[in-house]
């Protein structure tokens, strides 16, 4: 079983991934932790940025037949993978949630209403799809907070 559980900064990726993989005794992955010098370069705005064709070579080689995988690069480099994935949990909570997590979290104003721009335009549900053009198709589901907790009963 390959699962990937995406969605923008602070929306409970980690949460999701830890409780399903203590459900279903699923080894998780962090996107992140797949994250190195070889295929990423601070950015002159100090931000990191990952070579995507690079990043999907190290998932590629390093994570094992059954795994969930948390992060927000997945989405966007799916073509990539020589594997399929058989679920996508997309998390979506609630607006006014996610802004007070983004705010918690530090993030500037202008990074809030980004990220809250790219959930209410739905863009990673629609990366989603513009890469799996010619894949397997896998189960997507976008995911709110009640959703959460009934699965992780």
């Amino acid at each position: 079983m390959k699962i990937l559980i995406t969605g923008i900064p602070c929306s409970g990726k980690t949460y999701f991934a830890k409780k399903l993989s203590k459900k279903t005794g699923i080894k998780y992955f962090e996107e992140k932790d797949f994250i190195t010098d070889k295929n990423s370069k601070i950015s002159k705005d100090k931000v990191k940025d990952v070579d995507l064709n690079k990043f999907a070579k190290v998932l590629n080689k390093e994570l094992p037949k059954d795994f969930i995988l948390a992060g927000l690069l997945s989405p966007y480099c799916l073509s990539k993978y020589k594997f399929d994935f058989d679920l996508i949990f997309v998390l979506k909570p609630a607006i006014n949630t996610l802004k007070k997590r983004l705010k918690d979290r530090k993030y500037s104003d202008l990074k809030i209403t980004e990220n809250l721009f790219v959930q209410e335009e739905n863009l990673i549900i629609r990366a989603i799809a513009k890469e799996l053009k010619n894949n397997k198709k896998p189960l997507i589901l976008p995911l709110n907070e009640e959703t959460i907790k009934k699965l992780i009963e």
